[in-house]
């Protein structure tokens, strides 16, 4: 399980927002001034055309109608009555040239050498424009040209004073207004950033508390749970790096019981508020540093920091309390009793995930085992590696017949006699090497195998009462069954058409089934067995007496054979008790017509016993351990009989 960061505030959303909105502020301002000047700068430049223009056209007039000498001295009388000859910071400049190939007439105020630099300007720009604007010396100029009647063309230049007086005029406003402007903007950004950082972050919490928390119960889920954890555990590792008595941090993985049950008896509905009742019982128990978090459908965890093994199971004893009382839902009484498995820091995992793995293992520990809290320990963890893997390898292991029978032979104990055998599953592991059917069974049972597994069981044992047939061997096998296949509609067809495939007789087959598998619901097991036997399939209750089972319900299943279980077999010489059983076992059956096996028999003590009290056949260590087909093959083809 990887590990998972909730939903985090950003610390630097509202700086960040901020600098936005002063940028965006800025930038406008920026834009604003650059227009506005801009604009001045057109209008400004556009007066003074106008201006320029408007006097050398008048100008131009004069030499238009005048000759060309008095013009000059009418332009001169003009020029000196509007300018000043010698001109200071406060007057306006001019300079004015006639000229055709060469100078024909000029006259200005400007100094000598800024004319020339002008007349320079002025002649190179005509190539491309008949008015500009330059700059010489920091002072701004306007010039024109004009052509007379005569062919002559004029240059008339004037300084620029009343644009650069309306310039400085405008940009100390603008200076002004840009201050202004950025201040109001610094207000309203710093106004907006907090309104919408306030706007953001309430939405960034409502949604974070959705993403972390359960909608049924409110409580935290699995992605809170691993927000806040995995920064805890990171402190207590770096607390216990310092102190090395520092050991505290625990998880309680709590499972309730039989909800399943609850929600397919009284609807979902009924099971919410179970789950809602459960968890504000539980709350009541627990402390500030303790989180109550919900899992998923009825799996909770418990973690607390500062819980250490002895203080974790005081909160298990605590919780166990709270739930001794019924629920009471709508007038329902409905009993909740939750499972509990305990993980350690440091002892047990350095990481969420692993303390979630092993506090899952302890708690199926609990359940399986009907215990009250399970503390984690290695034996569980490698128990339960060996099963997983196990478990993944068994589809391979069908796949490629791993599994392999043997046969435990029955004996008729009066005369010795074998008349049938039992079949036995071992599977030779690659790696593991022969796994016991005790370790492999109960995980296939489990698993989604468990049709395969019957069906390849039953299969190889038809196969192999065919081929004994086919060398004149006739004899009957017994196929242990898991519960699970009784629940499978198609198991009694299946069974009839390998009969058919291999064309062995139903006779030759027996089923059979422990009677605590065959008591965990009578009704569905009464039915299926029923359609066995119109087969005329023989059935057999393996380990009698072991189930505590009614006899009334054995009765009415309608067994062929009961097999009487090893543990009453083995002390039944020294055990008064056990005989006792066994010889009320073997007169029942007589009476109901019952074919009576004792399983286990492994002295000749034990056989002259059964075989006084009237046991017909039996099994065991004393005739022959499990064989191979081909070592009973021999047995079958020289009509073994057993000493008695």
């Amino acid at each position: 399980m990887q590990s998972i960061t909730a939903l985090k505030k950003d610390p630097y959303f509202k700086l960040r927002l901020i600098l936005v909105c002063l940028g965006v502020a800025i930038a406008v301002s920026i834009i604003y001034i650059t227009v506005v000047y801009k604009i001045a700068v057109d209008i400004g430049e556009t007066t003074e055309f106008d201006s320029i223009r408007t006097e050398g056209t008048h100008l131009e007039y004069v030499l238009n109608t005048h000759a060309l000498g008095e013009a000059k001295f009418r332009i001169r009388t003009i020029l000196n009555k509007n300018y000043l000859p010698t001109p200071s910071k406060e007057t306006t400049t001019y300079g004015f040239i006639l000229f055709n190939s060469s100078i024909i007439f000029s006259t200005s105020n400007l100094p000598e050498d800024i004319f020339h630099q002008a007349t320079d300007i002025m002649k190179k720009a005509m190539e491309k424009n008949d008015h500009g604007i330059f700059d010489i010396n920091n002072d701004r100029y306007a010039w024109v040209r004009l052509t007379t009647k005569h062919g002559h063309d004029i240059l008339f230049i004037k300084q620029a004073r009343s644009l650069s007086l309306a310039l400085d005029y405008i940009t100390q406003r603008l200076i002004i207004t840009s201050f202004i402007t950025f201040w109001i903007a610094v207000w309203l950004a710093l106004f907006l950033a907090t309104w919408m950082n306030k706007k953001v972050q309430s939405k960034n919490d409502a949604l974070t508390h959705i993403a972390t928390h359960d909608t049924l119960t409110g409580l935290p889920n699995r992605l809170y749970l691993f927000s806040k954890c995995n920064t805890e555990i990171q402190e207590l590792i770096s607390k216990q790096s310092l102190y090395s008595d520092q050991k505290s941090g625990a998880i309680l993985l709590i499972d309730l019981n039989d909800f399943k049950e609850i929600n397919d008896a009284y609807g979902h509905d009924i099971g919410d508020m179970v789950l809602n009742g459960f968890c504000q019982r539980i709350q009541n128990t627990l402390t500030k540093e303790e989180t109550l978090v919900r899992m998923g459908g009825d799996e909770f965890i418990i973690w607390g920091k500062n819980l250490t093994e002895s203080s974790a199971l005081e909160v298990s004893e605590q919780l166990r309390l709270a739930c001794i009382n019924a629920l009471v839902i709508n007038d329902i009484s409905i009993e909740i009793n939750p499972s509990i498995g305990i993980s350690l820091l440091f002892q047990h995992g350095l990481d969420l995930d692993s303390l979630i793995t092993n506090a899952d293992l302890a708690m199926y520990q609990s359940k399986s085992n009907h215990l009250g809290p399970v503390v984690y320990n290695n034996t569980l963890g490698e128990s339960y590696l060996y099963d997983a893997k196990l478990r993944g390898d068994v589809s391979e292991a069908i796949l490629k017949e791993q599994i392999f029978l043997l046969y435990q032979p029955k004996i008729e104990l009066n005369t010795g006699r074998l008349i049938g055998v039992e079949v036995l599953a071992r599977w030779d592991h690659p790696i593991e090497g022969i796994v016991s059917p005790v370790h492999f069974i109960p995980l296939i049972e489990k698993s989604v195998h468990i049709h395969k597994f019957t069906r390849y069981i039953l299969e190889k044992s038809i196969k192999q009462v065919s081929q004994w047939r086919e060398n004149g061997i006739d004899t009957t096998i017994a196929v242990n069954i898991s519960p699970y296949n009784l629940l499978d509609d198609h198991f009694g067809k299946d069974l009839e058409q390998l009969l058919q495939s291999y064309n062995v007789p139903v006779t030759s087959i027996e089923i059979e089934l422990t009677e605590t598998a065959m008591m965990n619901d009578i009704s569905s097991t009464k039915r299926s067995l029923l359609k066995l036997r119109k087969l005329g399939i023989r059935i057999a209750i393996d380990d009698f007496g072991t189930g505590l089972s009614s006899l009334s319900y054995i009765s009415q299943l309608d067994a062929s054979v009961i097999k009487i279980d090893r543990s009453f077999i083995m002390d039944i010489n020294t055990n008064p008790h056990n005989l006792a059983i066994v010889e009320a076992v073997i007169s029942l059956s007589h009476r109901l017509n019952w074919e009576v096996v004792a399983e286990g028999i492994e002295t000749q003590g034990q056989l002259k016993t059964l075989a006084d009290l009237g046991c017909q056949h039996g099994q065991g260590y004393y005739f022959d351990r499990p064989l191979s087909v081909n070592d009973l093959t021999s047995l079958l083809q020289a009509k073994k009989n057993y000493s008695i």
